[in-house]
């Protein structure tokens, strides 16, 4: 026999059956802290990302900073005349070799996106109804403007025309200069260029009405509709500060809460003044109708009246010729 004792093979069984299990345990025990290492460490990241979001917030709405993205936007737009409304346009600049052309809401949202990075988020492609939406109605007077704000013109297409119906009759937008009347803008008579004023005589449309609106939210980096009726889809859109959706482990269901309570503030100042007078041009157009209306009984009520008369007159006429004609027989 050998000078050292050997165990039994199910003693030697026992002892690796529990060295396995301390080893698992430890296993187990090193990954649960390096789970909570990994929470800890994700939550710290998210809170010096809110932290940063929050100093980008305030450099943005700094005056300074908002002048200089409003003067670049301006500029861009400067950069893009001569650029055509469409294609049949090509002849009143032959010089333009581009394939770039820009009508009226094309001019803002290109001049806009050119410079997304810098604003935060992208303008979509609908035209400037959407872009009437997305900008707060302040009842804004062309005193209060500043150079890069947008004018928008509510009209009503002439018969004729056969044009689509916009909402809320919005129908042309362009930039202001800051200077006087003076815009930049994408007419649909030729290309872009600066005009002497906004106000203009169209053969597409009338009664033109000019709605003068602040690009101070664009320069905050808020991208969302303030009007109840159209939502567009600001929400969908891609924005640079996105937050955390509800389906997310760290979103808090308080801030959905004070952001849902916040939108429904803010979407109390909506397009007022043109869904107004969208709800009074229906008052008119039904009293209109009822006016019509009435005209035509009483204008009814008249020419029965009128035939009456004569008929009473023809009547009397006749009396009078058979009395005379019997005098005169007698």
């Amino acid at each position: 026999m050998s000078s050292k004792e050997t165990k039994p093979k199910s003693d030697q069984h026992k002892q690796k059956k529990s060295e396995l299990l301390i080893i698992s345990d430890s296993d187990t025990f090193s990954n649960t802290n390096s789970l909570q290492n990994n929470f800890t460490n994700f939550r710290q990241f998210l809170n010096k990302m809110r932290q940063k979001k929050q100093k980008i917030e305030k450099i943005k709405c700094s005056e300074e900073h908002m002048n200089n993205l409003r003067e670049k936007f301006y500029q861009t737009a400067l950069s893009l005349i001569g650029t055509p409304y469409s294609k049949k346009y090509l002849k009143t600049n032959p010089l333009y070799k581009g394939n770039l052309f820009l009508d009226c809401c094309g001019l803002v949202r290109h001049s806009f996106n050119l410079l997304k990075k810098e604003f935060g988020f992208e303008l979509g492609w609908p035209n400037q109804c959407y872009q009437f939406d997305i900008l707060p109605d302040e009842k804004l007077k062309l005193k209060d403007l500043k150079k890069g704000d947008l004018i928008f013109y509510r009209a009503r297409f002439y018969p004729d025309m056969q044009m689509k119906k916009q909402i809320h009759n919005m129908v042309h937008v362009e930039i202001y200069s800051g200077e006087g009347q003076k815009t930049i803008g994408s007419r649909h008579d030729g290309f872009v260029k600066i005009h002497n004023s906004f106000q203009f005589t169209s053969n597409r449309y009338y009664n033109i009405k000019y709605y003068f609106k602040s690009i101070d939210t664009w320069l905050k980096g808020i991208h969302k509709s303030f009007c109840l009726r159209h939502k567009w889809y600001t929400d969908q859109v891609i924005n640079i500060n996105t937050k955390l959706t509800k389906y997310s482990a760290f979103y808090n269901a308080q801030e959905k809460m004070d952001d849902d309570k916040e939108n429904d503030n803010n979407n109390m100042n909506y397009c007022m003044s043109a869904s107004e007078e969208e709800e009074n041009e229906i008052k008119d157009n039904y009293n209109d109708n009822d006016n019509d209306n009435n005209n035509k009984d009483n204008n009814k009520k008249e020419e029965d009246i009128d035939n009456k008369n004569e008929k009473n007159e023809e009547n009397i006429k006749n009396i009078n010729e058979k009395n005379e004609d019997d005098k005169n027989v007698s």
